[in-house]
């Protein structure tokens, strides 16, 4: 794990092909639980998501131009992939009565902690990965954690996970969704992908997806018509779509509101 870590980190100036070759072995070599253990590892070694620094930030800028543009004041709000609390804190300030799920054991109970203190009930429940909790209930919106939709293993579990959280948010609610994009296939994606399947053909595995790397776990970087389409899928449509910061070259963090078709 810490080798594949590492390798997926290697610095920008090295050439992009070298590191869409790295991406590609790896990607070809672990399996489907290996991924899981390295997105585990990754969210467990890094501190930064459970402090206070982090968690007490509130919204970031572009989450709350398209909460306040998009979800009814003091509606009830679900984050899903919650962390260590941030958005629920932040939505809890702001008069929502926001819950999170959160599959990282540790990371809920920072969660909870964070709400206690300031005040509010610790109302993060553990879950498994990727999917929408039996029993949620529907919702006024639904936010997916800061770049969530991006970490979601394979194509079919993220059609899976939209078509969940479409059938709990209420008709015309707003699901809200941040992720990885790129404008168009450039070289490095493309030598990843075609390393990777070359290996899972031979190992008799699930192809990966055009668009899924690592950075330093896997992740998917979307096109927009690519989400519009997946979101499609799943009933619902792009009602706003935008680019709020530069990941690295070729590759922007982005976000989308989502609604019912």
């Amino acid at each position: 794990m810490s080798a594949a870590l590492a390798s997926a980190a290697l610095p920008n100036k090295v050439a992009f092909g070298v590191r869409g070759l790295v991406n590609g072995l790896w990607l070809g070599v672990l399996n489907d639980r290996d991924l899981e253990l390295l997105d585990e590892t990754y969210y467990s070694r890094a501190a930064m998501y459970r402090g206070d620094e982090w968690n007490t930030q509130g919204l970031f800028g572009w989450e709350r131009q398209l909460v306040d543009a998009h979800f009814k004041q003091q509606s009830r709000v679900a984050v899903l992939a919650a962390g260590g609390g941030r958005e629920v804190l932040a939505l809890r300030d702001l008069g929502y009565d926001a819950v999170g799920y959160e599959p990282h054991p540790e990371l809920v109970s920072v969660a909870c902690d964070l709400l206690a203190r300031h005040g509010y009930p610790p109302s993060v429940e553990q879950v498994e990965r990727d999917v929408v909790p039996a029993g949620m209930g529907v919702f006024d919106a639904i936010i997916l954690g800061w770049g969530a939709l991006s970490l979601v293993q394979g194509r079919s579990r993220r059609a899976r996970l939209l078509a969940q959280l479409a059938t709990h948010v209420a008709p015309g609610g707003p699901v809200l969704v941040s992720f990885f994009h790129r404008a168009a296939d450039y070289r490095e994606l493309k030598l990843t992908a075609m390393v990777a399947n070359g290996i899972r053909s031979a190992l008799r595995r699930e192809r990966i997806d055009a668009g899924d790397t690592l950075s330093p776990n896997l992740v998917h970087v979307f096109t927009r018509d690519e989400l519009a389409a997946d979101a499609a899928g799943a009933g619902l449509t792009v009602a706003a779509f935008h680019v709020t910061g530069v990941a690295e070259v070729h590759v922007d963090n982005a976000a989308a509101v989502l609604v019912s078709v």
